[in-house]
């Protein structure tokens, strides 16, 4: 009995060690969100949901912004839609990922009408918004590496693909500045594959789903205001496809000027690329491409750049 305790023992022992092993090598390549929660705390953000996450390139905002030192780590602490609406659980995540004794930073805040939108009953119900199911209002520790819980609750994959994941024709590697780069198909018969499919679905479910928030409006302003005590606060609205944009304006068509009344009372600057559709190129009309993900990160760095003079 003794002998079979032992190896028992030893058996869970090594197992144990093997999952810790396997979750130490977690990284970009693992899902489109661990990263995120398995860095240090950070100075200088990007904010949004995943039009930012894969729109906006830190490491290229910074080479022309050329910030200072307290202003290092610029990181991209965008989500997605469901996980980073505008929201009391957002919020709370921004101030854990925010070194305490920061001064002087960037923060860089996508906005859109869905951020300011909710699909509960009740737009200003924060008991059950969207993403208290999620990871965001979850995982406690944001700057934990290997961090077990999310890994434990998050990480929805077997875990052997940890393992092979970045061998096996990855889509998604989440850069060491937080940017989500995605590498697919770029023909325009998928590309219009993928855009059809997203207006469809925004169309006949999100559009009749979601409904402004006053709530969500209210703690876009805590946002800012919290994030003015660390550094200077721009919020912009990212390019997306004419399709798109004619969904959010029925959705909410004084989205603009309630965006630039803010910006006006929080004394903040506004960059909206919404008219630019030609600029750009689109993965599915809603996500810019990578390519174009550059050529916004440097225009929009060199317009925060001339604001400052």
């Amino acid at each position: 009995m003794k002998q079979f305790l032992i190896k028992i023992t030893l058996f869970a022992f090594a197992v144990g060690l093997s999952i810790l092993l396997v979750f130490s090598m977690a990284d970009g390549y693992s899902d489109a969100l661990y990263m995120r929660f398995a860095t240090s705390q950070k100075q200088s953000l990007i904010l949004g949901t995943s039009r930012a996450a894969q729109g906006l390139i830190p490491s290229e905002i910074a080479k022309i912004i050329s910030p200072s030192n307290s202003m290092g780590e610029f990181y991209n602490y965008g989500f997605s839609i469901t996980h980073s609406p505008w929201g009391p659980t957002y919020l709370a995540s921004i101030k854990k990922k925010i070194r305490p004794a920061t001064k002087d930073a960037i923060y860089i805040l996508a906005v859109d009408p869905w951020t300011l939108s909710s699909t509960t009953k009740n737009p200003d119900d924060s008991s059950h918004f969207e993403e208290l199911d999620h990871a965001v209002a979850n995982v406690q520790a944001v700057n934990m590496n290997p961090n077990l819980f999310y890994l434990t609750n998050y990480y929805f994959d077997p875990y052997v693909y940890i393992l092979w994941r970045k061998w096996i024709h990855p889509r998604g590697f989440i850069n060491n500045d937080g940017w989500l780069e995605i590498s697919i198909e770029m023909d325009s018969a998928s590309v219009k594959e993928r855009e059809d499919r997203l207006i469809t679905n925004y169309t006949n479910n999100n559009l009749v789903r979601y409904h402004f928030s006053d709530l969500r409006f209210v703690y876009l302003e805590k946002t800012i205001d919290f994030l003015k005590t660390h550094g200077k606060v721009y919020l912009v609205r990212m390019p997306l496809h004419r399709r798109m944009f004619e969904i959010e304006q029925k959705l909410m068509p004084n989205f603009e000027s309630l965006i630039n009344s803010l910006c006006v009372t929080m004394k903040v600057d506004y960059f909206n690329y919404v008219d630019e559709l030609n600029t750009y190129k689109f993965t599915d009309g809603n996500h810019l491409y990578k390519t174009s993900a550059k050529k916004l990160s440097i225009d929009l760095a060199k317009r925060i750049a001339n604001s400052a003079r």
